[in-house]
């Protein structure tokens, strides 16, 4: 489960490949992924550590 959440982040958080549309589109059809409470903390979790990265990147 670890690798798909971090597989659906990457994939929203690539603006250059990744339209308006397409955000839209994989957020409605990946709904189980960010609604089961269970997975909450593995978002956060990977969502925390892509904002570390950016702050040593910039």
């Amino acid at each position: 489960m670890n690798d798909e959440i971090q597989t659906f982040i990457e994939f929203l958080l690539d603006t250059e490949t990744t339209s308006e549309t397409l955000f839209n589109q994989a957020i409605t059809e990946k709904q189980e992924l960010y609604n089961n409470v269970r997975n909450g903390s593995i978002f956060k979790k990977i969502v925390d550590q892509k904002f570390q990265q950016w702050k040593i990147y910039y």
